[in-house]
């Protein structure tokens, strides 16, 4: 890598992650090395996202959970994700410190289809 520059564009595939601030530092790094790499970060859930990769239609992605270790190489990144609840104010959730599996019993939710 030192004796060729580096050129052209990397296509990330990524679902909503709280590691995406860490990547895009990372990639703010890497191209005050490489000024001449574009990046392209594509969205999508975990199914989207490995069949672009591949169809080499992403150069690698990032994962949430876990992947079939057979298949594919990877490098576990160091921080974490957390999940919030959206709700009124007047919901009885709004006050809770701490939300239990059995609290969403008889709760109508919407989550991101990579969250099931």
């Amino acid at each position: 890598m030192k004796s060729d520059p580096l050129t052209g564009p990397l296509y990330i595939g990524t679902g909503q992650t709280d590691n995406l601030s860490e990547i895009v530092k990372m990639m703010k790094l890497f191209q005050e090395h490489y000024p001449h790499v574009q990046f392209h970060l594509l969205s999508g859930d975990k199914e989207t996202l490995l069949k672009q990769l591949e169809n080499n239609l992403l150069d690698f992605d990032l994962f949430i959970h876990d992947y079939d270790r057979n298949l594919y190489e990877g490098i576990p990144l160091k921080s974490t994700n957390s999940l919030d609840i959206l709700t009124f104010k007047e919901h009885p959730f709004a006050s809770k410190k701490i939300i239990a599996e059995k609290d969403f019993k008889d709760e109508k939710i919407i989550v991101a289809r990579q969250a099931m």
